[in-house]
């Protein structure tokens, strides 16, 4: 399970970076599929749930993505990170695992 993990992730770093290279542009789908990621659709839905904004299109039955760039500065969007929430740095798998404050009695 360890491993599906890491290549998941290394799958969706490699999805991130191709978009990233081609920004503002579409990329096809085909050029998706050529970094043989598996399950390209739960890679983007990922991406999208950590605030990276990536649209789709379909057009003339082909399928074709983007990353979302900044209008005004013509720079890739930041993700966005739900307020309260701490970088994923000092993010741990069971939250914050601090003992409960003690109160007088």
């Amino acid at each position: 399970m360890v491993q599906l993990t890491r290549q998941k992730i290394c799958q969706r770093d490699r999805l991130l970076a191709l978009l990233k290279r081609h920004a503002p542009h579409w990329v096809p789908l085909p050029e998706i599929l050529d970094l043989g990621i598996a399950q390209y659709s739960a890679r983007i839905f990922e991406l999208r749930r950590l605030g990276h904004g990536i649209e789709s299109k379909q057009e003339n039955s082909h399928s074709w993505f983007r990353l979302v760039v900044n209008d005004t500065a013509g720079t890739i969007a930041e993700p966005e990170r739900p307020r309260g929430t701490a970088p994923e740095a000092n993010r741990t798998l069971f939250g914050d695992l601090q003992p409960e404050p003690r109160y007088p009695d």
